[in-house]
């Protein structure tokens, strides 16, 4: 993280907010009950997503929007040699992209669950 943002509660806002923004729109663009995208398009909008969260959030303290981004090069420097310091260092900040995410995706699916989903027609099958 940035010498700027604290550990608690500014990266773990920032982490959060991130993946709830991901969440949500990982709902609204393959919801059938929603206008979803046209066939193969899906993918290259959840692709830009993941690139404005990028840009947007990874100034502070890069985007996790998922525990394995940071744990697993994290766990791997720590049996690469590097010790227990990759979870030592920024006040114990580790913490933070392995709990901050799971927040934001649940957060993110019970807001488009009750604030979007509820509110659409149901889908009527043709077969």
């Amino acid at each position: 993280p940035r010498e700027f943002l604290s550990t608690f509660p500014g990266g773990f806002l920032d982490q959060v907010l991130g993946t709830l923004l991901l969440s949500l729109m990982v709902f609204a663009l393959t919801d059938r009950k929603n206008d979803v995208p046209q066939a193969g398009l899906a993918p290259v909008l959840l692709g830009a997503v993941v690139l404005l969260i990028g840009m947007t959030f990874g100034f502070n303290a890069g985007y996790a929007i998922n525990p394995a981004r940071d744990f697993g090069p994290r766990l791997f420097t720590f049996v690469a040699g590097w010790g227990s310091d990759v979870f030592r260092m920024n006040d114990y900040w580790f913490w933070v992209p392995l709990t901050a995410p799971c927040l934001g995706a649940v957060l993110g699916g019970a807001i488009y669950q009750w604030g979007v989903q509820k509110h659409l027609p149901e889908v009527i099958s043709s077969n």
